[in-house]
């Protein structure tokens, strides 16, 4: 018998664990500074230049990086901490500690 361990998905959705925002404000103001006018979703996300978007029917829900950024040994914390320096150093946005969260589930484009 063979077991997949992970996620799972279907052709319309994608899973997804990040670091990130879920703050409709904060999103915003991502997608401004990356220059992002128009929302293209392709499975429920979509790549800016430092962040990932996840979101459906056009509106993004979730900003982010993806956990497989960073070394399996490293604190959710620390985590927290490299994407609020990340954002900070790439797109000049300075986050709260507490806006940032581990994000994950399922999303996709309708």
């Amino acid at each position: 018998m063979k077991y997949r361990i992970g996620f799972v998905s279907n052709s319309s959705s994608s899973s997804f664990c990040i670091i990130g925002i879920d703050k409709a404000e904060i999103i915003k103001e991502l997608l401004n500074k990356e220059h992002i006018s128009e929302i293209r979703l392709e499975f429920g996300m979509m790549d800016g230049k430092n962040v990932i978007y996840y979101g459906s029917d056009g509106e993004i829900y979730y900003a982010g990086s993806s956990i497989k950024e960073f070394a399996e040994d490293v604190s959710i914390r620390d985590m927290k901490k490299a994407f609020k320096e990340k954002i900070q150093s790439t797109l000049g946005i300075k986050l709260n500690l507490q806006d940032i969260k581990l994000l994950y589930g399922e999303i996709g484009d309708g």
